[in-house]
């Protein structure tokens, strides 16, 4: 014999019920609530019970409306029932559970019956497939600017010594420091500056352009002159063209004495 609770649905088979002296009231372990066992009642056909939950569960989730109705309706058919004995009990109420005007073929489950739906492996790998793509693109378009970055630059270059990658020079102004100048007139005609450039970053960096102002009395610039490094190594074939960190080199910078007194000088170092 089987039973259900009138406002979850859930199916009860009686012969799982211990023995006791009131067997009219359950208590559903479901919703938590106690309901009279005949007022959904079946002998022997459980699915009738099943069918008529799953289809009152899919049409529409019930408000509190629509379950004291439906419970209060029950009520007054189990009432109108015949009461002489368990048979005739049985055979009035069970009449009104038939499922013949219910779909059989309810895919949909109760909320007891919930199982986790399989997961997509396509949908797994399109998802890292594209977290590759928008990888590579941020690679692509932005090394440059993270390469130039102190933080990520000792990442990316353990990256580029696996994937055999060149990197961009490193290149910050900044961590340039003029320790020293002075000026030498070699002749009549020219004039010979000597700078020491000193390199206080934690990588290697790119020799600089160097921009030399003349001063006037009056503190004024009235000549400059622009030296690359291929202008100023020149002399110096074999010499590098980057600065290792923590090291200092002398660049001697030449030009024609101008007909202008210069009363002092300025270097700009610039990329």
């Amino acid at each position: 014999m089987f039973t259900q609770c009138p406002d979850c649905k859930k199916v009860y088979s009686l012969s799982d019920i211990p023995d006791q002296s009131d067997k009219t009231l359950l208590h559903c372990d479901a919703c938590s609530k106690d309901f009279n066992v005949m007022e959904l009642f079946s002998e022997n056909n459980p699915t009738g019970l099943l069918t008529e939950a799953k289809a009152e569960f899919i049409a529409k989730t019930p408000t509190k409306k629509t379950k004291a109705k439906s419970r209060k309706k029950l009520k007054k058919s189990a009432v109108a029932a015949p009461q002489a004995n368990d048979s005739d009990t049985v055979d009035a109420i069970t009449p009104a559970l038939a499922p013949e005007t219910l779909s059989p073929h309810i895919e949909e489950r109760l909320p007891w019956e919930i199982k986790r739906p399989p997961s997509r492996i396509n949908w797994h790998l399109a998802t890292w497939l594209s977290l590759a793509v928008l990888l590579s693109q941020l690679i692509y378009f932005e090394a440059g600017k993270l390469s130039q970055n102190a933080n990520y630059r000792p990442y990316l270059e353990k990256v580029c010594l696996r994937l055999a990658c060149q990197l961009t020079d490193y290149k910050n102004i900044s961590e340039l420091e003029l320790l020293q100048s002075s000026s030498t007139s070699t002749n009549k005609n020219t004039i010979t500056f000597k700078v020491v450039i000193s390199n206080q970053a934690l990588f290697k960096q790119r020799l600089p352009n160097i921009k030399l102002n003349l001063h006037d009395f009056q503190e004024q610039i009235f000549a400059q002159r622009m030296f690359k490094p291929a202008d100023y190594l020149a002399n110096n074939p074999g010499k590098s063209t980057v600065i290792n960190p923590d090291e200092a080199v002398e660049i001697n910078l030449t030009i024609n004495k101008p007909s202008k007194l210069i009363a002092g000088y300025t270097f700009d170092l610039l990329y």
